[in-house]
């Protein structure tokens, strides 16, 4: 089974809120992969806003360790499992 779900990776209550969901749906999590990146505007690194900047960086770095802290977090609430 494969399910979407919306969410804003740079925001901690939106990351939170879909592994409650996933759970609930699935009962558990038992693998994660984290990726997600933007480019942002395409600018010259020197004009680019540092609004812009912040923006790249709360997706690209802050979003992926969100997700990857709350599904660790998530993961050791379980008891182990071996995927064959």
């Amino acid at each position: 089974t494969v399910e979407t779900f919306a969410v804003n990776v740079a925001d901690e209550a939106s990351v939170d809120a879909v592994i409650t969901k996933v759970v609930d749906q699935f009962g558990g999590i038992e693998i994660g992969i984290n990726c997600a990146g933007i480019s942002g505007t395409p600018t010259p690194t020197h004009l680019m806003s540092l609004v812009e900047w912040q923006k790249v960086i709360d997706v690209n770095q802050t979003g992926v360790w969100l997700c990857q802290r709350a599904l660790i977090r998530q993961m050791l609430k379980q008891e182990y499992v071996v995927i064959i």
